[in-house]
């Protein structure tokens, strides 16, 4: 199964670069992590897959983000990646006039989601085109009809799976989806949960 995508956090703490850490990769996403710019500069002239995206902080010491901003711009062995800045500085014109979206700590936890997700769509989010087959099933659920038959393949990596999801009906494996507490996968159990929670 091919891996998905990786998220660069750069961060000097640790508990930010932690708990942004855990929520992506809950998410499905692979995650590397820097304390500063240097070291996330390192790690995009590196070989190897190039990041999908860099989550920025702007205030570290060593190499900060602005500096790290100005060595990408003037780099041509470096890949051009999307980079979203996070910051806790207030308005000013340093923030005002960058030329990246910009988080402003603390942000909720959905707020980052919807943010990532506009630069690495999850894989386990994108429609698939109806089939008959595909039809039944969802109809069925919504009916509250569940299947506990197990199933022989798994819809997104097509290896065996073991259940089908008690809330869309989908047949998922724990490794591509993973379950919830209630029988749902991970995608139905986290619709249903609040999403208050900030970093």
């Amino acid at each position: 199964m091919e891996e998905g995508p990786i998220i660069l956090v750069v961060d000097d703490d640790a508990g930010t670069r932690e708990a942004v850490r855990f929520l992506l990769e809950d998410e499905g996403y692979v995650v590397e992590v820097a304390e500063n710019g240097q070291v996330a500069l390192d790690r995009l002239r590196a070989v190897g897959r190039t990041p999908a995206l860099v989550l920025l902080d702007l205030m570290m010491p060593g190499m900060d983000g602005e500096t790290l901003l100005r060595e990408l711009a003037g780099r041509t062995d470096v890949p051009r990646v999307p980079i979203v800045v996070m910051t806790a500085a207030g308005p000013s014109a340093g923030t005002s006039g960058l030329q990246y979206p910009l988080l402003r700590k603390p942000f909720a936890l959905d707020t980052l989601m919807t943010v990532v997700t506009q630069y690495c769509p999850r894989l386990w989010d994108e429609e698939e085109p109806l089939t008959d087959e595909t039809s039944i099933v969802r109809n069925r659920a919504d009916l509250g009809i569940i299947d506990e038959t197990p199933v022989d393949r798994c819809s997104k990596c097509e290896k065996r799976a073991a259940t089908r999801c008690a809330g869309c009906g989908e047949a998922f494996c724990r490794k591509c989806l993973d379950a919830g507490p209630d029988g749902r996968c991970a995608r139905c159990f986290r619709a249903a949960q609040p999403q208050k929670t900030h970093i």
